[in-house]
């Protein structure tokens, strides 16, 4: 994972990737390049490849909430794991 983490805006729109599913509702993502664990607490099922539209919740701790493109709203939440 990336020691120097990029600074996030509150309501910012970021493009992911899922790079791994891991136990325990763990999932590494791709955001900008930079490697980020995170826990899914969406209750969407996520694969590897996938690309989620996030947007940041919180920045500290850092949180995501899942953007679904369709309605626009914001749902459940991935939690940066520290």
């Amino acid at each position: 994972m990336s020691a120097s983490l990029r600074q996030f805006q509150i309501g910012e729109l970021v493009d992911g990737r899922i790079e791994e599913v891991l136990e325990r509702a763990e999932l590494i993502i791709s955001l900008d390049g930079q490697l980020l664990r995170v826990q899914n607490e969406t209750r969407q099922a996520m694969r590897v490849g996938q690309m989620v539209k996030l947007v940041v919740s919180a920045t500290a701790p850092l949180a995501f909430k899942l953007y679904i493109r369709k309605s626009g709203r914001r749902d459940g939440h991935l939690d940066v794991v520290t």
